[in-house]
């Protein structure tokens, strides 16, 4: 079997101390076969990530580091870009020039207020509702392939909205799967939230279900790790998950093209 790690942050991005050469060396002990480097891009003057990312620094990172492991980790180049859709073509222009295996999209910020706030000022009923209306306007960006920590307001928000009620927002999610399903594209399991309060993926079981039912295929996996003591952390216990629910395999990434690995 082989194990992949597809969401990894360095010091590339503004909140992550660790090196991509530490980064490599942790998964090669940890037994990961195939990891993607998606540290944070983004456009908004407003965020964290904004200007931080030295691109052409990043690139020659990855390809030295290529070199050095290649007889023991493939190691591919990939972003996560938060709200795409709202700088769609600054982004594509921002990005033109990168070669690209792999892009995570996600939603970071409600209406330019951070999560972690956007749960404080929020009524609990309203949200899962408001988080998954703005990851549907996400799903339409060309400048994703995966949806990255589909559930994730409950990282920041547990105590007042618990788990995503399913029937609450089955409409939602439902636009967002055939979406999703229709453009080829997919979502990550984040093994990250296991760690947290909630003590689930991200999304949970229910929503990868449902996710199934619709026939979503792709999935990649990602301990969305910051520090090295969470490099790929929990990715053999979400390939059993997976494979519990029904799914045969996972998806890595190439030139921006999904690859199948049976599970």
């Amino acid at each position: 079997m082989k194990l992949i790690d597809y969401h990894l942050h360095t010091n590339h991005s503004f909140d992550s101390k660790q090196t991509m050469f530490d980064v490599c060396k942790k998964s090669v002990e940890n037994g990961i076969n195939e990891i993607c480097f998606t540290d944070h891009l983004s456009l908004s003057p407003l965020s964290k990530s904004y200007k931080f990312l030295d691109k052409n620094k990043y690139q020659q990172d990855i390809q030295e580091l290529k070199k050095v492991f290649s007889e023991k980790l493939v190691i591919k180049t990939g972003l996560e870009i938060c709200e795409p859709h709202l700088l769609e073509e600054g982004v594509s222009n921002e990005i033109r020039d990168m070669d690209l295996d792999f892009i995570l999209g996600s939603i970071h910020n409600i209406n330019n207020v951070g999560l972690r706030e956007f749960g404080q000022i929020t009524n609990a009923d309203e949200l899962y509702t408001i988080y998954f209306s703005h990851v549907l306007k996400l799903v339409n960006s060309k400048n994703l392939d995966v949806v990255a920590h589909l559930d994730l307001i409950k990282r920041y928000a547990f105590e007042k909205c618990g788990e995503c009620n399913i029937s609450l927002n089955h409409e939602l999610l439902t636009k967002v799967f055939k979406k999703l399903i229709e453009s080829g594209k997919g979502i990550e399991v984040n093994t990250s939230s296991l760690k947290t309060l909630c003590k689930s993926t991200m999304p949970n079981l229910d929503i990868l279900n449902l996710y199934k039912s619709y026939g979503g295929e792709i999935i990649t996996i990602g301990s969305d790790a910051h520090k090295l003591d969470d490099v790929s952390k929990d990715i053999l216990g979400t390939y059993n998950l997976l494979r519990d629910i029904g799914f045969k395999y996972v998806f890595t990434y190439n030139k921006r093209n999904p690859i199948i690995i049976y599970s």
